[in-house]
């Protein structure tokens, strides 16, 4: 009784429009990215292998400090 109540309830709610069905012909949209995640695609990384020396190294280690300090906030 509560299957056919339920079902009933749906299909009159869908007929006068207050539910909406996906329809078969539409492409569905792709999910929009969040700005955080948009942000970290398009920032590039502050320390590469490649720039790392003996002498530089104190430098490079506090660029990637700032960076974690950066990402915590």
């Amino acid at each position: 009784m509560k299957v056919i109540f339920l079902t009933a309830f749906f299909m009159l709610s869908a007929v006068s429009g207050c539910v909406t069905l996906p329809s078969l012909k539409e492409d569905p949209k792709p999910a929009a990215k969040s700005p955080q995640a948009a942000s970290q695609e398009l920032a590039p990384a502050p320390v590469s292998p490649d720039e790392i020396t003996d002498r530089n190294a104190h430098e490079k280690v506090e660029a990637l400090r700032k960076e974690l300090s950066r990402e915590d906030k």
